[in-house]
Parts: C-alpha cells; structure tokens; sequence
C-alpha cells in the first residue's frame, strides 16, 4: 500500500480519458469559444456596462466595458490551470488513502469532477458576459433570478456526486 502523506509518492497509473470526461471537455471548450464569439463586436459595446449583479440578478453597479475582456481572460486562464492539472491527479488531494489497488479508479473519478467544474466556470462567465451585454444593450434587466441557485447547483452536484462514487471506489 502507497504512503498517503504529504511529500510521498503515490502511484501514477495510465489514465484514458472516459466519454463523460470528453463530453465536459468540449463543453468547456465551447463556452470559451462562444464567450469570444460574443466580444467580436467589442467596438459597438456600450462603454457602460453592468459591473455586478445582486443576489437576485439585477445590476446594481456599473463600469467600464473592459471588464468584459477581463471576464474572459480569467475565464481562459481558469480553464488553462484546470486543463494542466487535470494531467497530475496523484497531487490532489484526497479525503482517503491511495492505493495502488484503488489509484486508477481515484484518479478518473477525480479528473471527472475537475473537468465538469471546467465546464461549469467556463459556462458560468461566458454566461456572465452574455448577460452583462443584454442589460447594456437593453434587452434585459440582469442575469435573472435563477442564476444563483443554478451557479450554486452547477457547483456543488458534481462534488457532492465525486464524493458518493468515491466513497464507493474506496
């Protein structure tokens, strides 16, 4: 059995990347692309802009539209830093011991949640900007009140389903 303390080595199985784990990954990748798409016109964007959105979805600040270009930055860098981590799943952490008996099964099912929270951060600022520009266009009054329940669903399903099928796969 691997040691599971920190700085020891742990097992380091060949992984393939499963349907579910592709399928996340080209949705993340088409929220980036579609986030891009929408800034294309970035010269007839209002110069003012919804900067925050309350809990309820409304703006309740505005600012410049540069913010805009600084969403999608971040969004990029986020789905970069997940994409190269994803590669070295025997660094997470995990809230039980690897095993050479149970690494493989640990690290896809690990590697699954980080590409599916990808996609859902990918999603929920492609979506932000999105939103952002309807209001400053004038076609709609903010994110709409289900964003928060969704954003927070979008979250905590996918850890809440790593952790039962990883508790299994103990």
């Amino acid at each position: 059995m691997a040691s599971d303390k920190i700085g020891s080595t742990r097992p380091v199985p060949q992984l393939r990347r499963s349907t579910f784990d592709w399928v996340m990954e080209a949705l993340a990748a088409a929220a980036l692309i579609y986030g891009v798409i929408l800034l294309i016109p970035y010269g007839d964007i209002p110069d003012r802009i919804p900067r925050h959105f309350g809990a309820s979805g409304e703006a309740d600040a505005w600012g410049d539209k540069s913010l805009l270009l600084w969403l999608m930055a971040l969004s990029a860098v986020l789905y970069a830093g997940l994409t190269v981590l994803n590669r070295f799943p025997h660094i997470f952490n995990y809230p039980w011991n690897i095993t050479d008996e149970n690494a493989a099964r640990q690290y896809g099912l690990a590697r699954s949640l980080m590409n599916a929270i990808k996609a859902c951060v990918t999603w929920i600022f492609t979506y932000i900007v999105y939103g952002t520009l309807e209001t400053a266009y004038g076609n709609a009054q903010g994110l709409g009140s289900g964003f928060l329940p969704i954003i927070l669903t979008g979250t905590f399903v996918p850890i809440a389903a790593y952790l039962f099928l990883a508790y299994r796969s103990r």
